[in-house]
């Protein structure tokens, strides 16, 4: 949430957040109702929706809409081509774009923690095993009134050698 609502300007530090979506009486953190719900009170339309194919995709972000996808890896590497890292558990990562020649750009905490940056590509074609093969479920985040287009200008790095050759 905290990096959704950045790329429109407004910036909440992580314990602002976790004061707006944590569920006390569960003991809890992050709950789609409450995150979306302070995304709503901070002046971001929000929702939850589930996407089925990237048409529906590319809808939203022409929108500047932000889209947090669900998501979950297997270690059954064998099954992807050319993924950013071998496994992930229930994960969540904001989809900012997705290019002509079918790469998805996300923006990953986890890839932080690798001390990676926090950008990364992926094939459309893994992500859409990661995705919507667990339902193309995402909270997404909309821009404030009149917010300006923002676009991935400076893309990371392709890495060479991880996309196989035919």
């Amino acid at each position: 949430l905290a990096t959704a609502l950045e790329y429109h300007g407004t910036s909440k530090t992580i314990e602002d957040l976790i004061l707006w979506t944590e569920d006390p009486e569960y003991d809890i953190k992050g709950i789609w109702p409450r995150v979306t719900g302070a995304a709503s009170q901070l002046g971001h339309g929000s929702r939850i929706e589930r996407f089925r194919d990237w048409a529906a995709v590319r809808a939203a972000l022409a929108k500047n809409e932000i889209i947090l996808c669900s998501m979950a890896m297997s270690a059954a590497k064998a099954t992807y081509i050319d993924p950013p890292y071998p496994k992930m558990s229930g994960h969540i990562v904001v989809l900012n774009g997705i290019t002509e020649d079918g790469r998805v750009i996300i923006t990953d905490s986890a890839l932080g923690k690798m001390n990676r940056g926090f950008q990364s590509q992926w094939l459309a074609v893994d992500f859409e095993k990661v995705w919507f093969a667990k339902g193309g479920v995402a909270m997404v985040i909309e821009p404030p009134k009149d917010a300006p287009m923002k676009l991935v200008k400076d893309l990371p790095p392709f890495p060479i050698g991880r996309v196989r050759k035919p």
